[in-house]
């Protein structure tokens, strides 16, 4: 576990690579794995949830602070607790994101949002901007949203 979310860097330090997970709510998972952070990882591991897989996805890519962020989907497969606190860590970074995705709470704060239909940008904004003048972005945000508030009440 520790090899593969450094990517075998010697610059990467093992305290980098726990405040790495603890950034990305890996940290407990990994403390109560058998053999915790020396755990072997191989490719379609059955005993790792999808949400564990994208965690630890998520750590290699966190744990060198990057300049430029590219995230496709990084949060499909979480639940709303621990997406919130990823939010929160990710966005306190001072890089620049490049965030692609469905889940529309993710990209609230974000400087521009692309609207894509059919493989086309057909709009682009604030949120605030796209909320106020763009029914698609208005209509898909609700919805999402109203969907987003049920899965928390769970």
């Amino acid at each position: 576990m520790m090899y593969n979310i450094s990517l075998g860097r010697e610059s990467v330090s093992g305290e980098q690579v726990i405040e790495t997970c603890k950034r990305v709510s890996l940290y407990e998972d990994i403390r109560s794995m058998p053999m915790k952070f020396h755990t072997p990882l191989f490719r379609d591991n059955p005993s790792l949830s999808g949400g564990q897989k994208q965690r630890i996805s998520l750590a290699r890519e966190l744990v060198t602070t990057p300049r430029i962020l590219v995230l496709d989907e990084p949060t499909s497969a979480l639940d709303v607790k621990t997406e919130r606190i990823i939010q929160k860590n990710v966005e306190a970074l001072h890089c620049t994101r490049v965030l692609v995705t469905h889940r529309l709470n993710t990209v609230e704060k974000a400087d521009k949002i692309l609207i894509m239909d059919n493989g086309k940008i057909i709009d682009y904004g604030s949120h605030h901007c796209l909320y106020k003048n763009n029914e698609y972005y208005r209509d898909l945000y609700d919805s999402y949203m109203n969907n987003y508030q049920e899965e928390e009440i769970k």
